[in-house]
């Protein structure tokens, strides 16, 4: 919810409001550290000592119930929040984070306020769309919170939890195809923790479902039940899951590995999205942030690479086998995604 850039800069701008005490910079480099590797209960000691020092510092307020969020401590994440705001500086973060508290507290209407006090303020910022949408989704409003998620990727293409919370929302209605293709976009970003590997294992499940369809016709309209009209054009994407599982079946040796057909049908399943966007306006959205910088990786050499990564998070049989004999692809890989965490 926040970068060591945005805090020390948010610091160095607020410094000279404070007059005669100026922020102990290092004590906050210190603190800061001490959060990002779960030391929050030392962290916290931090804040409340810098604190005692500036009391009105909206920065260091934020610092401290983000830090006492982590520590499950909700009341006091919301009092702190609460005092941030109070100093009426940096607005938008600091709803974001008391929405986010009064949520998991339970409290979804003040929730919802703050958020949308946050987003008269600051309509586009990617922080508070996404605890919106967050929000949204735990009180069952899937279309809504898809858009404010939608917001949230449109203002920072680089946010991962987005792409996972836009695909849920495409579960729901079983927009298999385009959810697949949101998953994908958010292991380009972050492939090395759990979520990944509950993203992959999503995936691979889907498809396997498809598999197992004697006519996929059946699985790929269940889309439309229940989907809403703007949504109808995202089946075109379930036809492409099935006609990528179907083309797998058809082409992939009998022997082929689970790490191999998932692999194949993937790559169907970008090509049939590829050829479909120029024409169906209704898949902006999914092919421009997510089939087309998978694009890239296929443009760039490493699509199967990443695929067999994906297969590998997904626990795959064969996976680790062809990642393994592969050791040059693997590199130019980890190339590829760090510069797809860099790239805006």
């Amino acid at each position: 919810m926040r970068t060591m850039a945005f805090l020390l800069a948010a610091f160095f701008w607020m410094a000279p409001a404070f007059g005669a005490q100026e922020t102990d910079t290092e004590e906050l480099r210190r603190a800061i550290r001490l959060h990002e590797i779960g030391s929050y209960a030392e962290a916290l000691a931090v804040y409340k000592k810098l604190l005692q020092a500036e009391p009105n510092n909206a920065a260091i307020l934020y610092e401290a119930g983000l830090t006492s969020k982590a520590l499950g401590d909700l009341k006091a994440c919301i009092a702190y929040a609460t005092d941030a705001v109070a100093t009426n500086q940096h607005l938008p973060v600091n709803l974001a984070l008391l929405g986010s508290c009064q949520d998991d507290a339970g409290d979804q209407k003040a929730a919802i306020e703050s958020f949308e006090r946050g987003l008269a303020i600051a309509p586009t910022d990617s922080q508070l769309n996404f605890n919106y949408a967050l929000t949204l989704a735990r009180l069952g409003k899937v279309a809504e919170s898809r858009k404010h998620a939608g917001i949230s990727i449109e203002s920072d293409p680089k946010r991962p939890t987005a792409y996972v919370l836009y695909a849920a929302t495409l579960d729901v209605f079983k927009l298999d195809g385009a959810a697949a293709l949101m998953r994908l976009r958010f292991l380009t970003l972050e492939a090395h923790t759990s979520r990944a590997s509950d993203a992959a294992a999503s995936i691979a499940s889907r498809a396997a479902e498809y598999r197992k369809q004697s006519e996929n016709k059946e699985v790929v309209l269940d889309g439309l039940k229940g989907s809403t009209k703007p949504d109808v054009p995202l089946v075109v994407l379930n036809l492409a899951f099935g006609l990528a599982v179907a083309t797998e079946q058809k082409y992939v040796a009998p022997e082929a590995t689970d790490a191999a057909r998932f692999v194949n049908a993937m790559e169907h399943l970008l090509t049939v999205a590829t050829e479909l966007h120029e024409n169906t306006p209704e898949l902006a959205f999914v092919w421009k942030h997510a089939a087309a910088p998978l694009q890239e990786f296929s443009k760039d050499g490493v699509l199967q690479a990443f695929l067999y990564m994906v297969a590998g998070l997904a626990k795959l049989d064969g996976s680790r086998e062809w990642l393994g004999d592969h050791p040059k692809e693997w590199e130019q890989l980890q190339t590829a995604l760090r510069a797809a965490r860099l790239k805006h």
